[in-house]
C-alpha cells in the first residue's frame, strides 16, 4: 500500500471511529488498528462488531475492550480445538 492509500485509509477509518462516537485519539487508533486486523469493512461484514460498535449506551472504550474480548474468545476456542 502506498502512502497515499495509507493516509486515505487512516482518515477513512477516523471518520468511521467518530460515526460510532470513538473520540479519543487512543481509541481511533485502537479502531483503525481493527480495521486493518479485521478488514476494512469489519464494522459492518462482521454482525457481532457492529452490535457492540452500534451501541452508543455503552462507553466507547468499553465497546473497544468487548470487541478485543470477543477475539480472545474466538482466538481461545480456535487453540483449544487444534490442541485437542
Amino acid at each position: 500500500m502506498d502512502t497515499g492509500a495509507m493516509r486515505s485509509s487512516v482518515n477513512r477509518g477516523m471518520q468511521k471511529a467518530r460515526d460510532y462516537r470513538i473520540l479519543t485519539e487512543y481509541d481511533t487508533v485502537r479502531f483503525i488498528d481493527l480495521m486493518y486486523t479485521l478488514g476494512f469493512e469489519f464494522d459492518r461484514e462482521l454482525t457481532w462488531a457492529h452490535d457492540i460498535l452500534t451501541d452508543l449506551q455503552i462507553p466507547a472504550d468499553m465497546r473497544l475492550n468487548m470487541i478485543d474480548d470477543h477475539l480472545d474468545d474466538l482466538e481461545q476456542s480456535s487453540t483449544e480445538v487444534h490442541d485437542a
